[in-house]
Parts: C-alpha cells; sequence; structure tokens
C-alpha cells in the first residue's frame, strides 16, 4: 500500500522510511477481563522466539510469571493492572505488542 502526500516534503520522507514502515506490525489485545489476553501474549512471544518458556497468569504448576505482568501486585492478584508493551521480531518483521491492562488498582 502507498500513501501520497503533498503536504511539504512528507512524501519524500515516507518514501524514505517506507520499508521500515512496512516491516513493522502492531496488535492491539483487548478484551474483558480473564479473557486470556495474557495468556494469548504469552504464546505469541513464546512461538515469535521472543522467550524460551511461557509464564502462566495463576498456575501451581508452572512457577514462571507472565512476562507483561511484571508488578508484583499484577502477580499476587492474576490480572494486569498496566498496560504492557513488548516487541520482537519474526522473519524479519517487527511485531509490536500492545496488551490492555484489566482494570485501574
Amino acid at each position: 500500500m502507498r500513501l501520497h502526500f503533498i503536504i511539504g516534503g512528507a512524501f519524500i520522507i515516507y518514501m524514505k522510511y517506507e520499508k521500515e514502515i512496512n516491516r513493522r506490525k502492531t496488535f492491539a489485545i483487548i478484551s474483558h477481563p480473564d479473557a486470556g489476553k495474557t495468556t494469548l501474549t504469552e504464546k505469541l512471544l513464546l512461538f515469535g522466539g521472543a522467550i524460551q518458556v511461557a509464564g502462566a497468569v495463576k498456575s501451581n504448576k508452572i512457577k514462571k510469571g507472565a512476562t507483561s505482568d511484571f508488578m508484583e501486585i499484577e502477580r499476587q492478584r492474576g490480572i494486569s493492572v498496566a498496560t504492557s508493551v513488548m516487541t520482537f521480531e519474526y522473519q524479519n518483521i517487527l511485531i509490536n505488542l500492545y496488551l490492555h491492562r484489566d482494570r485501574k488498582i
């Protein structure tokens, strides 16, 4: 997809960065609480090669906490109280994951 800008030098700037812009993909994971946003994010990070072991929100078997749940209160309560943004490269594509918080504390 090509966008054509006529304003100032914007078209020239876009053409300069077009390859890098097209290499980036951003996904926002938003849903109601306890729908599996954090679990989905962990699997995307695992299958994308960003982490070696997928963590869990709450589990007796899996001792590793979720990568996106970095605050102690998130680990204690099993909810995401902060929005997380994670980036990793997969097959020469830069993936940005935006994980929306469950609720305010």
